[in-house]
């Protein structure tokens, strides 16, 4: 029952018609969302706003600042009128989430739009390039097929923004049909 608990005003109350972590909870959550993003665009004309599962973002130009009170900070407009429906609804949200500027992380990625590029941040590609070396690293152990499962999740998050790449996973592919039976290679 631990996912089925809500505070609301520091009490906790069970929650026993949505429990997240079950097939209708992210269905539930995108149809909420979406009516919040019609609210935001037709209502409030609040537009090109992009939503990827709970992640917003959008683009303003530069100069067009809003002064942020619950913050004490300038934002972009649009992002500033976001919070400021989000405020009216109850809808909460954290500052250090709030990111604006030329690179912005998106869902993992950094996306630079001065430079045109879409990258890993560092400190994701020092961890897979660790992750790869140790596997390497590890020529006589023979690889369970999860263990491949989770090196292709990882190489294919990976190379996501460098699709000419994906031709590099055929013979880990391959690997996993075969059901990871080859001693490390």
């Amino acid at each position: 029952q631990a996912l089925q608990a809500v505070r609301i005003e520091n009490q906790y109350y069970i929650d026993r018609c949505n429990t997240f972590g079950n097939a209708a909870s992210q269905q539930l959550f995108l149809a909420f969302f979406s009516l919040v993003l019609w609210i935001a665009e037709k209502i409030f004309q609040i537009t090109d706003i992009l939503s990827y599962v709970d992640d917003n973002f959008s683009w303003e130009f530069k100069g067009f600042l809003k002064f942020y009170t619950p913050y004490n900070d300038y934002l972009p407009e649009k992002q500033a009128r976001l919070l400021e429906l989000w405020d009216k609804l109850g809808i909460p949200h954290a500052s250090k989430k709030q990111e604006h500027g030329s690179v912005l992380t998106i869902v993992g990625y950094e996306v630079d739009v001065d430079l045109m590029r879409i990258t890993l941040p560092q400190d994701e590609a020092t961890k897979i390039s660790a992750t790869i070396s140790k596997i390497c690293r590890e020529k006589s152990k023979q690889w369970m097929v999860k263990d491949l499962e989770c090196l292709e999740g990882l190489l294919n998050w990976a190379i996501e923004v460098n699709p000419l790449l994906r031709p590099g996973l055929t013979s880990l592919q391959r690997e996993i049909a075969d059901g990871g039976s080859a001693k490390g290679k």
